[in-house]
């Protein structure tokens, strides 16, 4: 993963219950950059659904928990920027029949900075895993 480089402004937008926490496909080979809300326990992950699901908005959810755990406990993101390994199912999210929690190891994060006038990517190894919603994987409709 390259330390620095520019990039171009991302477009950021709201998302929604079942958007608010993914943008991501699960087919994807490993090694790519993801996006989505990525926490570092089970249990926050799902905690994050049950917000998303009231109507919270993903990032806001994220700056809350890392309020409370510290940063890096969470991280969200609308721009493929958390390079991952593959997905590994880990359950079905309730009453939600296109998306399902899965863990993955995150090798690191790109974070957009201005420099300079100019808007650069900054590489942080991360080396950890977490857990994400994503896009449900067609082998996986049926387990669990």
């Amino acid at each position: 993963m390259p330390e620095c480089r520019e990039g171009d402004h991302p477009m950021w937008k709201g998302l929604i219950v079942s958007a608010a926490l993914i943008a991501g496909n699960p087919t994807e080979q490993p090694g790519l950059y993801r996006n989505g809300t990525f926490c570092s326990s089970l249990e926050l992950i799902e905690f994050a659904v049950e917000l998303a699901q009231e109507g919270a908005h993903g990032k806001i959810i994220v700056e809350a928990i890392n309020d409370q755990l510290g940063p890096r406990t969470c991280f969200f993101t609308t721009a493929r920027s958390m390079y991952t390994g593959p997905l590994v199912f880990e359950k079905r999210i309730p009453f939600n029949n296109e998306h399902a929690i899965y863990s993955t190891f995150v090798y690191g994060v790109v974070h957009r900075v201005a420099y300079e006038g100019k808007l650069i990517e900054v590489s942080e190894n991360v080396s950890a895993t977490f857990y994400t919603v994503q896009l449900l994987q067609k082998e996986d409709t049926a387990a669990r």
